[in-house]
């Protein structure tokens, strides 16, 4: 079940990526973190570690490989990290916020507005501290790597 739902997210991402018109060259490594970084979610789900916990790793490694292609192909990081963030939409909550709506429940229609608005913050947040991490760990990478040498 999980790899189908790898290959429908791979589809998903890169398919987003076409209809926002990226570079070809672009398309397969945007599709890449955005699988890599869903089976990473997934995996935490999975493991039980909790929603938060599972977006944090996803959304933060969008940022990390999105910076990293970007460097890689000399392209935008955005061209990467917009089409990754499809899978982790909260499509299904919106949906059932908007029928609860339609329906007058409400309650129910607030606790999904709720739960859709807590991920998509979370998501933001999480991404902002995808790109403050790079840095500091490449910079890191790269002196650990010149002290290594000078031995």
């Amino acid at each position: 079940m999980l790899i189908i739902d790898l290959l429908f997210t791979y589809i998903a991402t890169v398919a987003f990526g076409v209809l926002l018109n990226l570079p070809h060259r672009a398309l397969n490594m945007a599709g890449l973190i955005g699988t890599l970084s869903f089976l990473a979610y997934k995996l935490l789900m999975m493991a039980h570690s909790g929603l938060v916990t599972a977006n944090l790793v996803g959304a933060v490694l969008i940022g990390v490989l999105s910076m990293q292609a970007a460097k890689w192909l000399k392209m935008p990081v955005i061209i990467f990290n917009i089409p990754a963030l499809v899978p982790f939409v909260p499509g299904g909550q919106a949906y059932q916020m908007v029928k609860n709506f339609a329906l007058a429940d409400n309650t129910v229609a607030f606790s999904f507005f709720v739960s859709s608005n807590r991920n998509c913050r979370c998501y933001c947040l999480w991404l902002f501290t995808g790109r403050i991490i790079y840095p500091v760990t490449t910079k890191v990478v790269r002196l650990a790597g010149q002290s290594a040498e000078s031995k």
